[in-house]
This record gives C-alpha cells, sequence and structure tokens, in this order.
C-alpha cells in the first residue's frame, strides 16, 4: 500500500513543485509591491500574506474596499484570528494575475483615499 502511494506522490511531483514555485513566485512579489505601497506584508513563507495597516479604521476601510471589488480577505477582527490585532488583513496567494489585480484595487484605493482629503 505504502508503494502504490509513493508511486502516486512521485507522478504528480513535478507538478506540484511548479505549483509552488509560482505561488512563491507570486507571493514574493506581492510582499514588495504591498510594501512599496506604504502597508507592511509580513515575509510568509505560506501560501497566504499578513499585511498590517495603521490602525482598525484604516483596516476596515481597505477591507471594504477590496470587498466592493470583488476580492475577498480575512480580517482581524474575524474569528479565524483570535490573538492578532484588529489592524491585520490575511490575503491568499492566488494566481499571480489575481494578485496584480489585488494590487490595482490598492492603487486605486489609495488614489481615492488622497483625492478625498480637503486641504484647508
Amino acid at each position: 500500500m505504502a508503494e502504490k502511494a509513493a508511486e502516486k506522490i512521485l507522478k504528480y511531483l513535478d507538478y506540484y513543485q511548479e505549483a509552488w514555485e509560482k505561488i512563491k513566485k507570486a507571493r514574493d512579489k506581492f510582499v514588495r509591491q504591498i510594501n512599496e505601497l506604504g502597508f507592511f506584508a509580513y515575509d510568509s513563507q505560506a501560501n497566504f500574506v499578513l499585511v498590517e495597516f495603521k490602525n482598525k479604521k484604516e483596516t476596515e476601510r481597505v477591507w471594504k474596499y477590496l470587498k466592493e471589488k470583488d476580492i475577498y480577505t480575512l480580517a482581524g477582527w474575524e474569528n479565524e484570528f483570535s490573538g492578532l490585532g484588529d489592524q491585520f488583513i490575511r490575503f491568499t496567494i492566488g494566481e499571480e494575475w489575481e494578485m496584480d489585480r489585488v494590487v490595482e484595487v490598492l492603487i486605486d484605493y489609495i488614489k481615492k483615499s488622497y483625492e478625498s482629503v480637503t486641504i484647508y
């Protein structure tokens, strides 16, 4: 039985290694881009990234904006995050094009945030 399981694993090993390399590439690019935008993405070895925002208010605004654009994330105040603060959003790493879309939406959020600031 163990021999058959090993055969199956070896049969698909290349596929899983290739998929994991794509995830790592997309994740590392995403972390770099998020940090360049002025947010703070924690380095990760997993298929998700934790991003920290200034405070809960900003986190809520970003989370709502992403949701309006059909990007679903896990917010720090949700049950799955017990122990983390309210200033975190967890992003699951998808295909590179999906993560590029998240970055584009965050750039749009930043632009709209600056446009709504009135200088007296």
